[in-house]
This record gives structure tokens, C-alpha cells and sequence, in this order.
């Protein structure tokens, strides 16, 4: 078997940097990194994963608790959280209780004894003294809330509720809730509480019908449910706090005799396979993605000491036939917009904003189009479905969109190092000191640097934790202007870029930079286009959109159509029109293209990508740019502990950042659903994607430096649109 010196000895270095390799510490040349790894190839050497975890007095083993392995709930969140486990360089141990309390707590006493760095935990147990007491592991808690402890969970809360309103929809009146008891502790009892005060709430009266045997009892559970039937028989619409029992009862014989369902309307809850299979409407949790961010959390735990947080990720309700029958219409039509054309009339005169455009959309239907002002200086043209606005940084959700095809794709992952696919971004050095602010100078080389401890990621670009600047005047990018006459390339910027000293440790800050610039480049390497070029074959063309750009200033035909750009005075509240000086957005040069903030285009265009988000990923047309698990990624939160306080500086009250998008995470500061995702542009332009209701929103007007567009104008928009549509 191959040893550490016998790999030094074959690449001709010291069995020091061979360590450095392994370990991914100090400077290491890529050229000796790749003799290194050569080396290590041609010999199978493999490193010794004990000795260097009795060395770091880490095991990098992770435990997860399940009560089942039985019910798919849990089968995907072992993928999930295995998945993510992997990527970070750990092996999951899986331990089943059986709800066995004696069981549950040899399983802990064994997961210490191996040494595990921490605990994933699925338990319905009510002593929790075992977790809180008897054991000092980092632990994260899925769907049960423990002093102490980190969680995760679904809005229950908000399941209860859209279950409450399909069946109200389906003209129900005498509802009935079917489930087991709940413990209060357990955080899935939200559903039950949420069904039924929106029912009261509806002016239904709802009925709870207990299940009293084991849940995979299928004949036991549909006597249950006849007996529930007989106690309330006014009942007209069934409520099933799980797909696996409601699956029992469509199958039970008893209850396919009677042809119940034909009868009734039913839905359920969980979102698995076998409730497409059955053609029954459910209440969807992110399940993959729920034991994705408790893995996430975990890690990030173990290794940087993070602060406990409680993550609440959101439901969706997907129809089918066992309520679509019964459905009296769409309610589009009892919406009333008056209060949102009212406002957006307004900003004019309160502010002073020369234009304004907004779409809102859903299930891919347009329910509301307001756009009111002119689209020059003169004020002599008014602004039409043909004009063209300035996104900036509203770009970002579509390079998100790029980013997460390519993910979809297996060509990247997310814990990728970024210098895997762009060279120039090797071996990174770091400033000794950093002061957080916006936009954050590049530090200069001859200030003091150390090396990175850690190389960029792909998930420190995508979360904006990369250690980049948005500074794009800095000498090196002057420089490479200067060089190329203003025609460099993508590429060739981010190689001036990566000759910059980082401003903090990759992974370790939150700070608003290029990031999404350099997750473009790295679309350019992988697709082996060019961005523009892979935008319009794998988004765009495929939703049918013609209209974005991104130089539409360079040709008469699109510059007539451009929006006339204005900005805002600093200090003061006042707009006067953009010398020149903006319009080039953040186009570094005339070839370059910004995956950050560099897209024009209508708000037709614009529309249709965002339209295609809230919906899954399917666009109006069918195509499909997104798999329905990659858009529920996109409402994960990922910001914790010092990077939340640093996306808390932005001004997004109720949000936290996630891949690439702001996230709501906290529903009392909004009127739009947890969950909902989205970011906007430096001329006013914000775009809202709720993947729950499936509604987007797009506002656009074209005043850049205007703060109150962030502070004021978008939440006012978000929260009067949802009143105007019946929250």
C-alpha cells in the first residue's frame, strides 16, 4: 500500500506539500497540485481518513435518527441529507428507533462511541433530556422543536391552511380533518391548527376524525374512517394529514365498495409519489430539501461553531383530480387591483419616478398589467410593451437559473471548487483586515495578505460569501481595459479579478460582489458557449422570449427602444436624468458580458422567466427550463449566525439570503407567503417569485441610486398586490 512518502517521492516534493494538498492548506502551485494528484493516482493512494480525524479530533461522520426507513418521508430525507454530507467530505450513519424511547437512547450512546461530529435528529419522543442533557453533540432537529437546538421544519402552519382553502374552493361546507394525535411538540401539529382556523375563518365547521391504529393499517384505518364517517355525516370533503394513509384508504376494499371518493373531494398531505400515482391533491413539504439545509446546518455547526437557528421552509399545494372536480372556478375574477393602480399612479407625485411597469401573473395566467409614464427625456413617448429597461441586478435570478441547470446537469456541484473550471482562481490570498461596507474595496497586493484557509466554492459565489468586491474600477480591471481596448472578454476580466487579494475568508461573510459575474464565467467554461449564447438556447428560446440583451445600446434598432435612465441625487430625494455615465450598467467592457447585473429586456421577457419559476419551473408554453426540486432550492435560507447579520444591513426585513436570492423566511413582515424568493435591480427593478401560490410580480422603473425604492416602493408593492388578491 502506498504511503504519504512514497507519493512525495514520485512527484518529486516534500511529503510537507503533499500534507498541504491533502488538507487544503497554505500556498501550493497549481502545477504541483496536479503533479501531486497524478501521483496519487498512478500509486491508488488513498490518505489515511482515521489518522488525519484522530489528528483533527474530528471523525467526519455524521449520525441520523429516523423512527422509520419505511416510510418514503424519510427515504428522501436520507438522500438529501447523505447528498450534502458527501459534498462536504462526510459519511452519514443511519440509526432507525422504532419510536423505541430505549432504543433512541443506545443510539446516541453508539453514535458517541463512534465518535460522530454530530446529529441529525427525527424524533417524536417526548423526553428530551437525552439531547439536552446527556450529550454535548451539535444537534439539528427535523420538524421538532427542542430548547437549544437548531431546527428545521415546513410551514405546517400554512399547509393547514391551503388544505382549509381547496376544499372551501371545492364547495365544501362540513369539512373533516383524518389523521393520528399530534403531539403539541411536534411542529407538523401546525397543519391540524392551521386547517382548522382557516376553516372557521371560511365559515366552515371542520371535524376531526382520529386515526387509533398504526398508520399502515389499511383496513383498521378505513374502519376508522366509516366510524368517523357515521359520527359526522354531513361531512363533504376529507383532509388527510398524510399521503401514505390517505394512499390506504383509496386502496382499502371496503372503502373502494362504497366509492367514497367518487363522492367526495380529498386531499392530503406530505407531497409523495404514490399521491401523483393515485391522482390525489396534496399539501407538499420540501422534503429534499428540508434534510438538505439540516446537513448544511450541521456542518456548518461542526465546523465553524455556527449559532443555533430555527429554518422554516415553505409548502406548496398541488391539485389533482380528487379536488380539481369539484372545483366552482377560478376566484381571478373577485381580485381587485384598484388599491396596487392607485399606488403605482402615485409614485409619480410622491416621488418623482418617471416610469413604472408591473406584471403579475398566475398559474401562468396574467392578472394584473399596469405601466404608466414616458419612456425619454421629453417626456414625449409613453412607455409600451416594447420598452426596454435596464435590470442590473435583477440579472441575477436568471444566472441563478443557469447556475442550477448546470447543477441539474451533473457538470457542477455545489461544493465545487471555483477553481476547478477557472484556473486563475487557485491559489487565493486573503487581506489581513476587512471593514464591512458596500461596495467593498479590492485590498491591494501590497497590503498585508495571508493565504486562504479554504478555496472559493461554488456555494460561496452562489450565497455571496466568495470574498469578492463590487468594485469594478479597481487597477487590475483598468488595466485589462487598457490592454484590450475595451474589448475584453468574460474570461479575460476574471483573470484580472483573480489576481486580487480576497477581502475576507471565502465562505465566512456576506458581502454584495461579483460573484454572480464569476458563476457566469463558469456557465461559459462548463456549456462551452458564451453566456449570452447559452442564456438564449437553454432559457430564453425555450420560454419563447426574444427580447433581452446585453449591450442594447450598440444597436439602433434596440437603443431606440431603451428606457431613458435616471438617477437619484444623493442625500436628498430628488431624480434628475442620467448623464451617460450609468447607462452602461455594470458592462465592464463593450465585450463583456455581466451574469451580475448586465441584462436589458422587456417586462414581457422578464416576466416569462419568473412566470416559469413560481410554476415549478415550466414556463406557459411547457417547456421546462428548471426541475421542480431545483426552483424548491431556491427557498432555502443559507445565511447564518455573522453572514445574517450581514445580509441584515441590506434593508430586507424578514429575509435571509439563500442561492443567490433574498428568501422570506419570517412571514410577519410580509403579506406574501414564506418561501418566497426573488432579488431587484440598482434602477428600482424587484421581482417576487412565490412558488406556493405560483405568482410572480414584476415592477421595473429606471431610477438608479433611489433608495427608497428598497425601503418604501417594493414592500408596499409585495403587500398591497396580496391584499388586492385576498392574502
Amino acid at each position: 500500500m502506498a504511503t504519504i512518502k512514497d507519493v512525495a517521492k514520485h512527484a518529486e516534493v516534500s511529503i510537507a506539500t503533499v500534507s498541504r494538498i491533502i488538507n487544503n492548506r497554505g500556498p501550493v502551485s497549481d502545477k504541483t497540485r496536479k503533479k501531486v494528484y497524478d501521483s496519487m493516482r498512478a500509486l491508488h493512494y488513498q490518505p489515511n481518513e482515521m489518522a488525519r480525524a484522530l489528528q483533527k479530533k474530528k471523525s467526519n461522520m455524521i449520525g441520523l435518527i429516523v423512527p422509520s426507513i419505511q416510510y418514503p418521508f424519510f427515504g428522501k430525507l436520507i438522500e438529501a441529507a447523505e447528498t450534502i454530507c458527501q459534498q462536504k467530505g462526510y459519511k452519514l450513519m443511519l440509526c432507525r428507533t422504532g419510536e423505541n424511547e430505549n432504543n433512541e437512547t443506545e443510539m446516541v450512546s453508539m453514535l458517541e462511541a463512534n465518535k460522530v461530529d454530530g446529529i441529525i435528529l427525527c424524533s417524536r419522543l417526548g423526553d428530551t433530556a437525552i439531547y439536552t442533557e446527556r450529550t454535548t453533540l451539535p444537534i439539528v432537529s427535523i420538524d421538532r422543536e427542542i430548547a437549544g437546538l437548531s431546527m428545521i421544519t415546513s410551514d405546517n402552519y400554512e399547509g393547514g391552511c391551503l388544505a382549509a382553502e381547496e376544499l372551501y374552493a371545492a364547495g365544501c361546507s362540513h369539512p373533516a380533518l383524518f389523521g393520528d394525535k399530534t403531539p403539541d411538540y411536534m411542529a407538523m401539529n401546525g397543519r391540524n391548527r392551521g386547517f382548522f382556523e382557516k376553516c372557521k375563518n371560511l365559515g366552515m365547521t371542520a371535524h376531526y376524525i382520529p386515526v387509533t391504529c398504526a398508520l399502515d393499517n389499511r383496513e383498521e384505518a378505513a374502519e376508522n374512517f366509516l366510524q368517523g364517517l357515521k359520527l359526522y355525516p354531513e361531512t363533504d370533503g376529507v383532509f388527510v394529514t398524510g399521503d401514505a394513509l390517505a394512499a390506504n384508504l383509496f386502496c382499502s376494499s371496503r372503502i373502494k365498495q362504497k366509492q367514497i371518493f367518487n363522492k367526495l373531494p380529498i386531499l392530503s398531505y406530505d407531497g409523495l409519489e404514490i399521491s401523483e400515482l393515485l391522482g390525489i391533491s396534496t399539501v407538499a413539504q420540501p422534503i429534499y430539501e428540508m434534510g438538505a439545509a439540516a446537513a448544511v446546518q450541521l456542518t456548518k455547526e461542526i465546523e465553524e461553531q455556527e449559532e443555533q437557528r430555527r429554518v422554516v421552509l415553505p409548502v406548496r399545494l398541488i391539485r389533482r383530480e380528487s379536488t380539481q372536480n369539484y372545483k366552482k372556478g377560478g376566484n381571478i375574477a373577485e381580485m381587485d387591483f384598484e388599491k396596487l393602480t392607485e399606488y403605482i399612479d402615485s409614485l409619480y407625485e410622491k416621488y418623482g419616478i418617471p416610469a413604472v411597469d408591473c406584471k403579475i401573473t398566475k398559474e401562468h395566467k396574467t392578472i394584473y398589467r399596469h405601466m404608466t409614464g414616458y419612456a425619454d427625456f421629453e417626456k414625449t413617448s409613453a412607455i409600451s410593451e416594447e420598452t426596454i429597461y435596464r435590470l442590473f441586478s435583477a440579472t441575477k435570478v436568471i444566472t441563478m437559473t443557469a447556475v442550477m441547470q448546470q447543477i441539474e446537469r451533473g457538470k457542477i456541484s455545489l461544493y465545487d471548487e471555483v477553481r476547478k473550471y477557472l484556473p486563475e482562481f487557485g491559489q487565493m490570498k486573503v487581506a489581513d483586515w476587512f471593514e464591512f461596507g458596500f461596495p467593498v474595496k479590492w485590498p491591494k497586493s501590497s497590503e498585508p495578505c495571508h493565504y486562504a484557509h479554504h478555496a472559493i466554492r461554488i456555494i460561496d459565489l452562489m450565497t455571496m460569501t466568495g470574498g469578492l468586491s463590487y468594485d469594478v474600477n479597481a487597477k487590475e480591471i483598468e488595466d485589462v481595459r487598457k490592454e484590450t481596448r475595451n474589448k475584453a472578454t468574460t474570461r479575460e476580466v476574471m483573470r484580472a479579478i483573480a489576481k486580487m487579494p480576497l477581502a475576507y475568508e471565502p465562505g465566512t461573510r456576506f458581502c454584495y460582489s461579483l460573484c454572480h459575474d464569476v458563476l457566469a464565467a463558469v456557465v461559459e467554461v462548463v456549456s462551452g458557449e458564451q453566456y449570452s449564447e447559452y442564456l438564449k438556447k437553454n432559457i430564453f428560446e425555450p420560454l419563447g422570449i426574444q427580447d433581452f440583451y446585453f449591450h442594447p445600446g450598440q444597436e439602433k434598432k434596440t437603443a431606440d427602444r431603451v428606457c431613458a435612465l435616471y438617477r437619484g441625487i444623493f442625500g436628498t430625494d430628488d431624480i434628475t436624468a442620467d448623464d451617460g455615465e450609468l447607462s452602461g450598467g455594470f458592462q465592464i467592457t463593450d465585450n463583456y458580458e455581466s451574469g451580475g447585473a448586465g441584462l436589458s429586456g422587456t417586462t414581457d421577457a422578464y416576466s416569462a422567466v419568473i412566470d416559469a419559476l413560481c410554476n415549478g419551473g415550466t414556463g406557459k408554453n411547457g417547456a421546462r427550463i428548471l426541475s421542480e426540486e431545483s426552483v424548491r432550492m431556491f427557498s432555502v435560507p443559507y445565511t447564518t449566525g455573522q453572514m445574517s447579520k450581514d445580509f441584515a444591513a441590506t434593508g430586507k426585513r424578514g429575509y435571509e439570503y439563500g442561492l443567490g436570492v433574498r428568501v422570506l423566511t419570517d412571514g410577519r413582515y410580509a403579506k406574501s407567503p414564506v418561501g418566497e424568493f426573488g432579488w431587484d435591480g440598482a434602477a428600482g427593478a424587484y421581482a417576487l417569485i412565490d412558488p406556493v401560490n405560483h405568482i410572480s410580480i414584476f415592477y421595473v422603473q429606471h431610477v438608479v441610486g433611489f433608495p427608497k425604492a428598497y425601503s418604501e416602493i417594493h414592500p408596499k408593492i409585495r403587500d398591497i398586490a396580496y391584499e388586492c388578491m385576498g392574502d
